[in-house]
């Protein structure tokens, strides 16, 4: 059924003005906002953090349930792999509200967005170390020519989004309009090749412009060398070797009983998203568009797993790895971006590579070579963070910086081999409207509390009052409460 027999006006704009923009995970819809100037302020941790006593899980515990608690994101699931290959995860919210309500869980499936092309391209570098290809053939070589598509673009060129090919959504509307219209119609990449990608934005290697088709033509060649499915060479290639027994490419694989968080958006814009199952609207047809750009479903883990698997030094030839890690291209979207994997300007300048993605489900995944960790976010909503309402748009992209930020800081912590430190002091709730309570096996009253903003900014030194501080003159917000050296975040919100 179409969207437009069952929604409102508003809400059918709401749905195509997402559809438009679908894939756009390194554009300016989600790829800019994790670098503009506030969300570095807010939520880049610029301030010193104090380590925690005890286990690192009890961090990472702390940190992504006081980000939950207080953002109306529907659904966070994440997962940090750390060097010994121990696997931290959590999963937070709602999965599905229709026909009944149920909790997300670490289980769950999840749309990757654009993470999916850097399967496409391991796959395809794959065949490559193989023999089977080169990174110098010609995308004419392995298919037929397509108008607005120049037969001579390179491999190399539409794995770091050089070609000069134009963006078959974001810079179509029409296409998205489609979409929209027949919700439920599954696509095929030859239709989308032949009647949507636009005249091209330059000539092959003259600049650098994300484009969806790329990943479109990507998956073709895959086709062309292994004369299968796109999404079984990826299989066959990468998820079977290193045994991601949860990552599909929906729909067109099936992903059995596994359960598959529904997808949800703000179609009535009063602050909180809607599960689209709830006015009939089926995702197959968005989902088989993103083909081997963006349709692949998983979970959090999985794709932590894809990202050590592929970038730890043993999966391809030392060869292969020198062109992985040369050439990250400056783009326009302020980051670098090489074969299918990009590098983000994070935390203490480290090394990493990984992808985001946006499909309304939303992920951004990376491995941290120096050290030796991987960290994924997702989240079942297409929200995004907004200043102007704060705390409660926290998404995925605020939850990874705060995740990362307190793994660094406590990083020496480990579930195994720890030393057992006495707690001076804990807190009753992580989320607070007026007392914040703390608790303790000893007198507190003697002790200096300071309480920071959760941009550093020292907001109170106090001392307690019945084991007590008022909070309630403070903003609703994330804030964080040291002394002696221990810090414990929490969420004030009225």
């Amino acid at each position: 059924m179409s969207l437009f027999l069952v929604s409102s006006n508003l809400k059918t704009m709401r749905i195509l003005y997402f559809l438009l923009i679908l894939f756009i995970s390194v554009s300016s819809h989600a790829q800019i906002k994790f670098k503009t100037p506030d969300l570095a302020i807010n939520y880049k941790a610029e301030r010193n953090y104090s380590s925690y006593s005890g286990k690192l899980e009890d961090a990472l515990d702390s940190v992504f349930n006081s980000i939950a608690a207080v953002s109306n994101i529907r659904g966070f699931s994440a997962a940090l792999t750390l060097p010994n290959g121990n696997v931290w995860k959590k999963a937070s919210g709602t999965a599905t509200d229709v026909p009944t309500v149920t909790q997300l869980t670490t289980d769950h499936l999840i749309g990757m967005g654009s993470v999916t092309k850097s399967f496409t391209a391991a796959a395809l570098l794959k065949l490559v170390d193989e023999g089977k290809a080169k990174l110098t053939d010609t995308i004419g070589s392995y298919m037929p020519t397509f108008k607005n598509i120049n037969p001579k673009i390179t491999i190399k060129q539409i794995l770091n989004h050089t070609s000069g090919v134009s963006d078959y959504l974001n810079e179509n509307a029409s296409f998205g309009d489609l979409i929209n219209a027949n919700p439920d119609s599954i696509w095929s990449v030859d239709t989308i090749l032949t009647y949507f990608v636009k005249t091209k934005n330059f000539n092959p290697g003259a600049s650098w412009s994300y484009s969806n088709t790329n990943y479109l033509l990507a998956g073709k060649i895959l086709e062309a060398i292994e004369q299968k499915p796109w999404y079984t060479v990826v299989r066959e290639k990468i998820s079977i070797p290193l045994g991601l027994n949860h990552t599909y490419a929906y729909p067109f694989e099936s992903i059995g009983n596994e359960p598959f968080s529904h997808v949800f958006l703000d179609v009535d814009e009063n602050g909180k998203s809607e599960d689209l199952n709830s006015i009939n609207y089926p995702i197959e047809g968005l989902f088989s568009a993103a083909s081997s750009a963006g349709n692949l479903v998983t979970t959090a883990e999985d794709l932590n797993t894809f990202m050590v698997g592929v970038l730890n030094g043993s999966f391809f030839t030392p060869a292969m790895y020198t062109e992985i890690y040369k050439n990250y291209a400056p783009s326009s979207a302020g980051l670098r971006y090489g074969l299918g994997f990009m590098s983000l300007s994070i935390s203490q300048n480290l090394k990493n590579y990984g992808h985001n993605g946006y499909i309304i489900h939303q992920a951004i995944s990376n491995y941290l070579p120096t050290k030796k960790i991987a960290l994924t976010v997702m989240q079942n909503d297409g929200a995004e963070f907004d200043p102007a309402v704060g705390a409660k748009s926290y998404d995925l992209y605020v939850m990874y910086i705060e995740l990362l930020e307190t793994y660094l800081k406590n990083e020496f912590l480990s579930s195994v081999d720890r030393l057992v430190i006495s707690a001076p002091f804990d807190i009753k709730s992580n989320v607070v409207s007026t007392n914040l309570e703390l608790v303790s096996d000893r007198d507190l009253s003697k002790d200096l509390f300071i309480i920071t903003s959760q941009n550093g900014h020292i907001v109170r030194t106090t001392t307690l009052d019945q084991n007590q501080i008022n909070v309630s003159n403070l903003n609703d917000g994330l804030y964080f409460i040291t002394s002696k050296n221990m810090t414990y975040p929490f969420v004030k919100m009225d």
